[in-house]
């Protein structure tokens, strides 16, 4: 109620004498909250499938460091946001994609890379994420780890691979808050504790990213304790855009005024799409592919681009929301490969 009522008065002050179109204020010195579980749970999960062929810094922590770290950023220009998933196996589809990544951060500027988790599949950080990734490190871009049920197998590697990535974390992406959760322990309390302080305390807007999927029409389908633990404090909090992997394919969906993309295409065996059942959020875009996410922001909100090796899969921006109201004048437009 209070990040709604500071919104308003937001939304008033900007509106007036200015017709109905709000003014957004520029970035200025942001500030970046990373906390972290006490502890690694190891949850069993499923088995990984046979892979088919074909700057904005954040403080991060190891798992068990206290409870969080505040740093002081400033952002002078805002990069791209590209996002990967389910990628770590080693495998040729995996390095079709680093390559094909490697190659679209030639031409565009890259702020960070961020993951939606089951980054490793295999204890061998050099062949799966050192030899296909290494150019990230050579061009100095941070990556902002998300935890996957295959991670946590293997939660040694993961940390020698990703610098000892926290469960859950806070990123400030210019003007745009990014959080990183722990999607196999929903139920932890302090994670729920800090989730919800986040967001009633957070004006910026929010993209969160997580492994397991709130909707899904494929191979695990929707989770249960994300869709309903999680999904009604994004819609009240207005989450502009939920980010997840699990599935190993493209897919999205819009929910409650909050668009959902599970991009689990980093490299593993695909999985096909499946009809959604009756009742079921209906799917807006789809395609079982291998892929990444570039992410940008304009003036209007976030812009988003799926890059498959065959091209574009999907384009679609999503309206920029600040506490959990959308800006007036603002549009929204979708874009599919057909």
């Amino acid at each position: 109620m209070k990040r709604a009522l500071i919104a308003f008065v937001l939304l008033l002050a900007g509106c007036a004498g200015q017709g109905t179109t709000l003014k957004t204020l520029p970035p200025t010195n942001l500030v970046t909250t990373t906390a972290v579980s006490p502890e690694v749970n190891v949850e069993p999960g499923d088995t990984p499938q046979a892979t088919i062929p074909g700057t904005t810094g954040s403080t991060t922590t190891s798992p068990r460091a206290p409870a969080s770290v505040t740093t002081s950023t400033t952002t002078p220009a805002v990069g791209q946001l590209l996002v990967i998933g389910d990628f770590g196996t080693g495998g040729s589809a995996e390095y079709a994609v680093a390559d094909a990544m490697r190659t679209w951060a030639a031409t565009h500027d890259v702020a960070a890379i961020l993951t939606t988790g089951d980054d490793l599949y295999t204890s061998n950080v050099e062949k799966a994420w050192t030899n296909p990734f290494g150019w990230i490190a050579e061009a100095g871009i941070p990556v902002w780890t998300t935890w996957g049920n295959h991670d946590n197998q293997r939660p040694n590697a993961v940390q020698a691979a990703f610098n000892d990535p926290p469960r859950w974390s806070k990123h400030s992406w210019g003007d745009v808050t990014v959080l990183s959760l722990d999607s196999t322990d929903v139920a932890s309390g302090g994670q729920e504790q800090w989730l919800a302080s986040v967001l009633s305390n957070t004006l910026a807007p929010v993209i969160v990213a997580e492994h397991y999927p709130a909707y899904s029409c494929s191979f695990h389908g929707d989770s249960r304790a994300v869709q309903q633990d999680w999904a009604p404090r994004f819609q009240q909090a207005g989450v502009e855009l939920v980010l997840s992997g699990h599935e190993h394919n493209y897919q999205r969906f819009e929910v409650g005024g909050v668009e959902y993309v599970v991009t689990g295409g980093g490299g593993a065996g695909l999985y096909p799409l499946k009809t959604c059942p009756s009742g079921h959020p209906t799917r807006i875009a789809g395609d079982a592919a291998h892929h990444f996410l570039a992410v940008s922001q304009n003036s209007h909100g976030l812009h988003v681009q799926v890059v498959s090796s065959d091209g574009m899969i999907d384009e679609f921006d999503v309206e920029r929301v600040i506490g959990g109201l959308p800006t007036l004048g603002h549009w929204r437009a979708d874009y599919q490969r057909q």
